[in-house]
């Protein structure tokens, strides 16, 4: 059997173990930065979208910048890839904002 398959069978097992002994522990879904793959990660539309599809907890890095501004970014920097700034244009490398 394939690794992936057999893991997958594993993890119905655990839960269909769980649930013939009674056990009232559920299964978490969770969207890891708010479902990176869908939207904007660690961004207020992509919370409301994981949210929206049923997703019961929301997986989020919180940092605090040198002047007290708290933000939500799994890195030390932000990517020049993925972040813009307010003006809605991509940052400047190295992941500094302008």
């Amino acid at each position: 059997m394939k690794p992936r398959a057999t893991t997958i069978l594993i993890v119905l097992c655990v839960l269909m173990a769980g649930r013939a002994m009674g056990s009232d522990v559920g299964f978490d879904l969770e969207a890891h930065r708010g479902g990176r793959a869908l939207l904007p990660e660690n961004t207020l539309p992509a919370f409301a979208n994981a949210l929206s599809m049923g997703v019961d907890t929301l997986e989020l890095d919180v940092g605090v910048t040198a002047d007290g501004e708290v933000i939500l970014s799994h890195e030390r920097r932000l990517s020049p890839d993925l972040a813009r700034g307010a003006d809605g244009a991509y940052i400047a490398p190295p992941g500094t904002l302008s």
